[in-house]
């Protein structure tokens, strides 16, 4: 079933090359997924962050302190890892030179 479904996706791209149409629907595509990323970046830091202060609530308030250490340590994991990442790739970016100035700024408190 899966090898049908990408023998498909494959074949469907044929006639756009065959003909030398430009992949206007492929690059409209790509953007919708790239915006879809730029939505989910945050809402999983602000998931990460609720986990990090419900272990701390737990672990503070609720003497659990197992359950909460739990918690604690799985959201500065998540933290870490997310914010590693968008290091390594902004300053591979600065390193090749390359900018993309609809990328997803570094996140920012909001001002009046």
């Amino acid at each position: 079933m899966k090898t049908r479904a990408a023998i498909i996706a494959v074949l469907s791209l044929f006639p756009a090359v065959a003909f030398a149409q430009t992949l206007d629907f492929v690059q409209q595509i790509i953007a919708t997924l790239m915006g879809i990323a730029g939505m989910l970046v945050p809402i999983a830091l602000g998931a990460a962050m609720v986990v990090f202060f419900w272990g701390l609530i737990q672990y503070l308030y609720k003497n659990n302190h197992e359950e909460g250490r739990k918690y604690i340590i799985w959201g500065l994991a998540a933290l870490f890892v997310m914010v590693s990442v968008w290091g390594i790739i902004a300053l591979a970016q600065n390193a090749l030179d390359v900018h993309n100035p609809s990328a997803m700024p570094a996140p920012t408190l909001p001002t009046n």
